[in-house]
């Protein structure tokens, strides 16, 4: 069965961030299975995908008043909301919450890209009874794989590696630039080099670190794979294609206990925390062997993504199907009658102030 599905997500070229890369991914499978894919609305759609549920978002198509909008017009289109981002990640409240708790009840289901931003949300308030499931995010395997890794060999400095579009503080400039400090003495100097691709944070600066500007696509990928270990610290990460992106190109990683980045990374990842850091990072030689060769398999790719999203679309639209909701009066004109009420409500005020 041919599908007509819709993303709320523009098109934009270049490395803008997670969310971008995962609809052109996902647009190209779905178009490559025969399905026909719109980034607007357009009429008699099978299914929405909801990427951006924010009213403001610059990275949205459309909005999703339309979509509430739209729905009621053709009540057999089923709806699916991707909760993909936290509040918590950045630091602050960005609104990213309050739009996904918003948009959380209109919808036929919800996809969540990790168990902890499920786990997350539910104690936010969202309602656990909604059908949701869980798609971990994945990386490009045409691009991100294992072939021509580094691996390393004792003797030589393990070369340590990050890479991120934001320069957010959160994505773990504290222990970055902790192990930048470290570089500079002894036993960490003859035995470790790291290297930071992409934006830094301003407040940070780097003294003993190798700082590359921002690199994607196959370009990233080799300069992950001239690497032997990938770094992250990032905090509150519900999915985020930087480490993914490292663990695909067949780097072990080190990662900070916090997030998904167990979920995503444990199979061949070492874990720490702030408070064992060092002692982790001087116990990766003696790991190093066997988290090299579980690397090898690391299973997050965009074929396997993909594929669930399509299932799910598959299953949501059988039952939207099975189920229609209640059509709109056939000539409801819903934007004209909000502009009109709006200014009502306006005049009301002119004669009521003076």
């Amino acid at each position: 069965m041919t599908l007509r599905i819709s993303l709320n997500n523009r098109h934009m070229a270049g490395p803008y961030g997670g969310g971008n890369q995962f609809a052109a991914g996902l647009e190209k499978f779905l178009r490559a299975q025969g399905h026909q894919v719109y980034r607007e609305l357009v009429p008699d759609l099978d299914v929405i995908l909801i990427l951006s549920p924010r009213r403001n978002s610059p990275s949205a198509s459309y909005f999703i008043d339309d979509i509430h909008e739209y729905v009621r017009r053709w009540p057999r289109t089923a709806t699916v909301l991707r909760v993909n981002t936290l509040d918590e990640q950045r630091g602050a409240d960005l609104g990213d919450n309050r739009a996904m708790l918003a948009a959380a009840p209109h919808v036929d289901h919800i996809v969540y890209v990790s168990d902890f931003i499920r786990q997350a949300f539910r104690r936010h308030g969202i309602d656990a009874t909604k059908p949701d499931s869980v798609i971990l995010n994945a990386a490009d395997e045409a691009i991100f794989h294992p072939h021509g890794r580094q691996r390393w060999q004792p003797g030589q400095k393990m070369r340590l590696v990050t890479h991120h579009w934001s320069p957010n503080f959160m994505k773990g400039f504290d222990i970055y630039e902790r192990l930048d400090l470290l570089l500079a003495q002894e036993p960490y100097r003859d035995r470790f080099e790291f290297t930071f691709i992409g934006n830094v944070c301003i407040s940070v600066t780097f003294a003993h670190t190798r700082c590359l500007p921002v690199l994607h696509g196959p370009a990233l990928a080799d300069a992950l794979r001239g690497c032997h270990v990938y770094l992250s610290a990032a905090r509150h990460e519900p999915g985020g294609n930087h480490y993914i992106e490292g663990g695909q190109c067949g780097l072990p990683v080190l990662f900070l206990e916090t997030g998904s980045l167990r979920e995503y990374c444990g199979a061949f990842g070492l874990g720490f925390t702030p408070i064992t850091f060092e002692q982790q990072l001087l116990a990766l030689p003696q790991q190093y062997p066997a988290l090299f060769e579980q690397a090898q398999h690391a299973p997050h790719t965009a074929q396997r993504m993909s594929q669930a999203y399509e299932t799910l679309f598959r299953q949501v639209v059988a039952q939207r199907r099975a189920q229609p909701l209640p059509a709109a009066a056939p000539h409801t004109p819903l934007r004209p009658l909000r502009r009109l009420w709006g200014r009502a409500k306006k005049a009301a005020r002119v004669l009521r102030d003076g």
